[in-house]
């Protein structure tokens, strides 16, 4: 005989409440879409199941996911009286494994990009260091051979070649500024610390009115190139909005590595005494530039935190795990 549920409870009421005269109805005759066949055999055959994963679409076009259990009810003669069937609504955690799973591959597409756009940024500096630089200083070389040669005999030549070597050494430092953010040579020849220092440094040139700060603790050197690209990118974002915005007198910059026993981590804190802002709803209220640094980190695996309030700074930290030596119990 078919199974019916004259008796359900009121949960069960609730995920059928679109479903007319319930009671009395065939439990197999039920709109549940995923693994009919074998949920119509399981109640029509008084089988026991535990957990059988099914979809279920409701009138108004909501579609849930289930699980399903069931275990048959026998009389003292060992004769089947009936079915007790179970639904567990697991909608909410289908729809939570799924955002994981898409932002899980959100951030694989977002480093695999940052890779991209790194490879890209070193070959165009390379491009333009081999090609432009070479020819810039060619043409400067040739404009201070007529230029020596023609101060004795020809003022105008003179001054041309002058003015050839002054606008040839002008290019050249706008495109070592290029090469430079493209791609910051200290990072390959002598490793993060040293274009960190050099950074600040630059800063420190363009900036004289504000205190910049840096202060670096542990083995920060030999770590892998997205590991480093991540420390100046982010170090850079944060300076520029720092001194962009934040109308600070004073900022600091911590790279430290924490490396015990049981982890090995990373931190980052940028810190400054400016305006400060107030911050309620991240993907609102900043900027790219933060978006863009947090996801830098979150594709390492890291954490990005961010505390300001008005008149009190900003204060940024970041998190990078680089290792982990501990001991699971199976």
């Amino acid at each position: 005989m078919p199974v019916t549920s004259p008796f359900c409870n009121a949960a069960a009421e609730r995920l059928f409440a679109d479903v007319p005269n319930l009671l009395g109805e065939s439990l197999a005759s039920m709109p549940f879409q995923q693994d009919r066949n074998s949920i119509i055999a399981v109640f029509n055959g008084f089988q026991s199941v535990e957990n059988l994963e099914t979809t279920l679409k409701r009138r108004d076009g909501e579609q849930l996911s289930l699980l399903i259990s069931t275990v048959p009810l026998t009389e003292n003669d060992g004769c089947v009286a009936g079915m007790i069937c179970t639904l567990r609504d697991i909608t909410e955690h289908k729809q939570a494994e799924k955002a994981r799973a898409q932002l899980y591959e959100t951030r694989l597409l977002t480093k695999h990009m940052d890779q991209v756009q790194e490879a890209e940024r070193r070959h165009l500096a390379r491009e333009l260091h081999d090609e432009l630089g070479q020819c810039l200083t060619a043409i400067k070389t040739d404009a201070v051979l007529i230029r020596n040669r023609s101060e004795e005999t020809d003022r105008k030549i003179y001054q041309s070649a002058q003015a050839i070597i002054d606008t040839a050494s002008h290019i050249y430092d706008v495109v070592h500024n290029m090469i430079t953010r493209l791609r910051p040579s200290p990072l390959d020849d002598l490793g993060l610390v040293a274009t960190l220092q050099e950074s600040i440094s630059k800063w420190q040139q363009r900036q004289p009115e504000i205190a910049f700060n840096l202060i670096t603790e542990g083995q920060l050197n030999g770590f892998d190139e997205a590991t480093n690209m991540t420390v100046f990118r982010v170090v850079q974002e944060a300076l520029t909005n720092a001194v962009r915005h934040a109308d600070a007198e004073n900022i600091m910059v911590k790279v430290i590595r924490d490396k015990t026993e049981n982890s090995d981590q990373l931190k980052i804190n940028i810190r400054d005494d400016g305006k400060g802002m107030v911050v309620n709803d991240f993907h609102s209220d900043v900027d790219f530039g933060l978006l863009g640094m947090r996801e830098r980190a979150q594709s390492l695996g890291g954490s990005f935190d961010l505390e300001s309030q008005l008149g009190a700074g900003v204060n940024l930290t970041i998190t990078i795990p680089l290792g982990v030596n501990v001991h699971h119990e199976s």
